[in-house]
């Protein structure tokens, strides 16, 4: 399970400990979800929200050159995704 905060929230709790956050965040999914977390992990991004986005998906700048990622798709993993797969098709 891949869990992504909101950048609010993580910016909220970004000089936390990783124990306090890793436990808020299990707390909320048992809470949302009745999952049991065995473990995870935490990995934090200072400036993985991107602040505008690209009008394209994808950019080519040189044939066979391509820019792909959240800044193209839009914040987080599902635009890193839209963005590949806009690439791909």
């Amino acid at each position: 399970i891949t869990v992504v905060m909101s950048p609010e929230w993580s910016e909220a709790h970004f000089e936390e400990p990783d124990e306090t956050i890793l436990r808020q965040i299990t707390e909320r999914i048992r809470q949302d979800h009745q999952i049991e977390i065995e473990s995870g992990q935490l990995k934090r991004w200072r400036y993985a929200h991107p602040l505008s986005k690209a009008a394209a998906l994808f950019s080519e700048p040189v044939p066979g050159l391509f820019l792909i990622g959240d800044a193209f798709g839009g914040g987080s993993l599902g635009g890193a995704y839209r963005s590949a797969r806009a690439c791909l098709e």
